[in-house]
């Protein structure tokens, strides 16, 4: 069986290798300032990447934002699936309900680490509230008490890898038409099947519209 880093290190070379730099672990993050708007990124909204983004590591992708502050922003990429199961990724671990969980990319930033999302109506340990019931979490041996309690399958999304960008450089792809933002979807967040959530959400923010090829002709005469 191949190992998890050889598994990884393929899907990561498929969407065109490793990039950038790790940002710091998710910490409790700010909730939206009031009065801000739903365009601006914050915790728990999407990122939808415009059509014209062409960054293998993103395009087409739609990334939930953890964390995003004055220190850099930290997102998953919820609508990509890796051919990899929790059990295999971690052989040797004793997970009898949750070892078949299938991992999700996450992002290109540390595919070698796991970040957990779940959804509770009581904060769980070793866990950080992100927005409307959902948290996230690297903690095992949180992921041991999920497995004991066999947390339905709908509740509980794991990611190889996370997204980040640092101070300012977010921002700087919003000012070039990178990213549409919108308000996150609970239901989408943990849909592992991605159910063409990007193609939705791009028909609704940038229709695609019909277009001709090539220049019109001259205007026509008028009578015609």
């Amino acid at each position: 069986m191949k190992t998890l880093f050889h598994r990884l290190a393929v899907a990561v070379l498929l969407l065109a290798g490793l990039a950038g730099q790790a940002i710091a672990a998710p910490h409790a993050p700010a909730p939206a300032a009031p009065g801000t708007a739903v365009h601006e990124p914050a915790a728990g909204r999407f990122l939808v990447a415009s059509r014209s983004l062409q960054d293998p590591h993103f395009a087409r992708t739609v990334v939930y934002l953890l964390q995003h502050d004055d220190k850099g922003t930290l997102g998953l990429v919820i609508n990509r699936t890796l051919d990899i199961t929790l059990g295999e990724a971690i052989p040797g671990t004793e997970l009898p309900h949750l070892g078949e969980s299938p991992l999700s990319y996450g992002g290109p930033v540390s595919v070698r680490h796991i970040i957990m999302l779940l959804r509770d109506d009581a904060a769980p340990s070793h866990a950080i509230h992100i927005t409307d019931g959902i948290y996230a979490s690297n903690n095992m041996d949180l992921l041991r008490e999920l497995d004991a309690a066999n947390k339905p399958a709908a509740e509980l999304r794991l990611f190889a890898g996370h997204a980040g960008w640092s101070a300012g450089q977010l921002q700087r792809e919003l000012d070039r038409d990178d990213w549409f933002i919108v308000p996150g979807d609970r239901s989408a967040v943990f849909d592992t099947t991605g159910s063409r959530l990007w193609e939705r959400l791009i028909e609704r923010l940038d229709p695609a519209g019909i277009f001709v090829r090539d220049r019109l002709p001259a205007a026509p005469r008028a009578g015609l």
